[in-house]
């Protein structure tokens, strides 16, 4: 799914459909961010969280550049998300 933020301090997210649901499944997150204007310590995505859960698989991912919206900046690569 596609994460979109009109303006800083916005909020986003997204349904995924059709994942596994057995117990032996593994699932893996990959977000990357296009690098519009992250310079500043506090221009950040603040977490990422799955299923509502109090739990943030990714906190303050601070890219530190901004002016090229062709790049991307990865929050998480792969990461082991399986419950």
């Amino acid at each position: 799914g596609i994460l979109q933020c009109e303006f800083p301090g916005c909020s986003a997210s997204v349904t995924l459909t059709g994942l596994p649901t057995n117990g032996d499944a593994q699932c893996f997150l990959t977000l990357k961010v296009r690098i519009t204007d992250f310079s500043g310590p506090e221009e950040v995505v603040e977490y990422i969280r799955i299923d509502n859960d109090v739990h943030n698989v990714v906190e303050n991912c601070w890219p530190q550049a901004d002016g090229n919206p062709d790049a991307y900046y990865f929050c998480a690569d792969s990461l082991d998300i399986s419950q």
